[in-house]
């Protein structure tokens, strides 16, 4: 009885010491929080403690932090990355960016807010690349610009809202290929 007991302790403690630590499928990354002034704001951030990159983008932009502040350089960094959720306040306390890191490179959905607390501007990501919609709203809360973003560059419709029209352009990989503009007093008729 003593031997398979003694067994089960082995078994446990390779389990925890050889077995690479994983958590849903990915390893483990040791992350820790910061929380610093950067003018009149206040950015609380995830940073990667001790992880370096295997791989750099030379075209996107990687997001790092040093004992001085948060930093962005095309292809490289010194320091640390960011890593994680990504929140910055004004002086009152109100957020005014909200957005997502994944080791250094923008990630998902960024929103940004006016002081007053409307939205000003939504930003798709994916590695770093502006990928899917922006939308840019006015401080009283009416949507100004709408586009489509592919691989970094404009591609499907973009809508400019003036007071007196709508100017609908139609991109593909970054060139013009059509422009319509609508005038706002035909179409209230």
């Amino acid at each position: 009885m003593q031997d398979n007991r003694s067994f089960i302790h082995i078994l446990l403690i390779a389990f925890y010491l050889v077995i690479p630590m994983t958590i849903n499928g990915q390893d483990f990354i040791n992350t820790r929080k910061i929380t610093i002034l950067k003018g009149d704001t206040t950015v609380v951030a995830g940073i990667l403690a001790d992880l370096k990159l295997e791989t750099i983008q030379p075209g996107v932009f990687y997001y790092w932090y040093s004992n001085t502040g948060i930093y962005s350089n095309q292809g490289g960094f010194s320091g640390n990355v960011l890593h994680g959720d990504y929140l910055e306040y004004d002086q009152e306390g109100n957020l005014i960016t909200k957005g997502y890191f994944n080791k250094g490179l923008k990630s998902g959905t960024w929103v940004y807010w006016y002081n007053s607390g409307a939205r000003k501007l939504i930003i798709d990501y994916n590695e770093g690349v502006q990928e899917g919609s922006e939308f840019k709203y006015s401080e009283a809360g009416k949507l100004k610009y709408s586009a489509e973003f592919k691989a970094g560059e404009m591609h499907g419709i973009q809508n400019i809202f003036k007071t007196d029209s709508t100017i609908i352009n139609k991109y593909r990989n970054g060139k013009l290929i059509r422009t319509k503009t609508i005038d706002a007093k035909a179409t209230s008729k």
